[in-house]
């Protein structure tokens, strides 16, 4: 079994557009913008100069199919760095945790 040196929670980001139309261009930008500050504010980007270029890139994407391209070389680094980055449960840990 993998062992992760970090997570990176973007969950909570993957619920509130799951229902959006990130086709949109308005809904589209609000979603990377957010993804983007995300990962920003982490430990993994202040360590990793590859994380901090393909950011970049995925700042500079103007639709969901140009971020999915650089959002798969995200995944593809993570693995190689031992990042886990979680996309699902995000309401569902809020829940759970308050209760």
């Amino acid at each position: 079994m993998a062992e992760w040196k970090m997570t990176v929670d973007v969950s909570l980001i993957w619920d509130v557009y799951r229902d959006q139309d990130v086709y949109d261009e308005a809904v589209f930008s609000s979603y990377r913008d957010a993804v983007v500050s995300k990962m920003r504010n982490t430990h993994w980007y202040a360590q990793s100069a590859d994380l901090q270029d393909l950011l970049e890139e995925l700042e500079e994407s103007d639709d969901i199919d140009s971020f999915n391209m650089v959002w798969s070389s995200i995944y593809d680094l993570a693995d190689y760095d031992r990042v886990w980055i979680n996309t699902i449960g995000g309401r569902a840990n809020v829940w759970t945790s308050i209760s």
